[in-house]
């Protein structure tokens, strides 16, 4: 049995042991000594803990004694990403991992920094470190893939590391971010039931691509959103207006796999179409879609899409509004 509490400020001082206990060592090499914490790099993370105000630390008891500690601070580490975000960092004795203390004390933590009005958390992770995994099922993204390691951040307020910009019955649709780029990832290189419903390309697309992506989408202030579950925060699929010229806009819309044949699909369009012709003032919606992509035909003409071209490659569609 073990329980989570706040560490108290005369317990500030087992922070130094943790942070050893937190510096990855690869399976067959031989731990550092113990003076490398007093390096500059890493007393960031518990010099005069306790004096800032963004200083959080709870502890794992078991056994009558304290096992393990997980931390947060405003601080310039490896995992820093702005002066808003805190980092944190989660250690446990040896012995006492793999018995899911850690990812306990990861939940609770979070669950304070919430509480405290954080929009969100950071750290640094190396890539061989099986905590890696943790991290990720507590719903932490890959936000900067290093050499060796990870930065990755996981939202705390709503949605997924954006602010809503308009939403209907289940979706929130959002701004693209860079923090969604894992999920962009999984969606777009998914050959069998994303990707070659979307375009014709068949290699993988890389983190370096994607962000590109992002940036040039969010430089040209393009109509693109992310639409995220608005009770869960999982990530649906993207939906986009493109080229938009003299009133019309062409629909491009994707769906990742495990949000798909829920009526995601028909909701989303719904939805943007009314941001579209109300709120954009388009005068005309047209789409592509491949003639074997029959599911999809079927769901735009429930939303009103009607065909006015075809050739041997796509079927043309269009909508104009009531």
């Amino acid at each position: 049995m073990y329980k989570i509490r706040r560490m108290q400020q005369e317990e500030y001082g087992y922070l130094e042991d943790f942070l050893y206990e937190a510096v990855f060592v690869p399976e067959g090499e031989e731990p550092p000594e113990k003076s490398i914490i007093y390096q500059p790099d890493l007393q960031v993370y518990v010099k005069h803990f306790g004096e800032l105000k963004d200083d959080y630390a709870l502890v794992a008891e078991a056994d009558g004694k304290i096992v393990g500690a997980a931390w947060a601070r405003i601080m310039d580490d490896y995992g820093h990403i702005d002066e808003d975000t805190p980092s944190i960092a989660i250690s446990l004795y040896k012995e006492y991992r793999g018995q899911g203390i850690g990812s306990e004390l990861l939940r609770s933590l979070l669950r304070i920094l919430k509480e405290a009005g954080y929009k969100r958390v950071s750290l640094s992770v190396q890539k061989a470190n099986y905590a890696a995994k943790m991290y990720e099922k507590a719903g932490f993204k890959i936000l900067l893939d290093k050499d060796e390691e990870y930065i990755m951040a996981a939202q705390l307020s709503g949605e997924k590391l954006s602010d809503t910009v308009f939403e209907s019955e289940r979706i929130a649709f959002v701004k693209i971010s860079e923090y969604l780029v894992q999920d962009y990832l999984e969606m777009v290189n998914d050959l069998e039931n994303v990707a070659r419903f979307i375009g014709e390309r068949t290699t993988p697309y890389t983190r370096e691509e994607e962000l590109r992506f992002i940036e040039n989408k969010l430089a040209e202030n393009a109509v693109i959103f992310s639409m995220l579950d608005k009770e869960t925060g999982d990530f649906i699929g993207n939906i986009e207006f493109m080229d938009i010229e003299d009133g019309c806009g062409e629909l491009g819309i994707a769906i990742t796999a495990s949000k798909q044949n829920r009526q995601y699909g028909r909701e989303a369009i719904h939805k943007m179409l009314d941001y579209g012709f109300s709120e954009l003032k388009l005068t005309r919606v047209f789409l592509k879609v491949y003639p074997y992509n029959k599911r999809a035909i079927h769901v735009y003409e429930d939303c009103g899409f009607t065909k006015y071209d075809e050739n041997d490659h796509d079927i043309f569609m269009e909508i104009f509004p009531n």
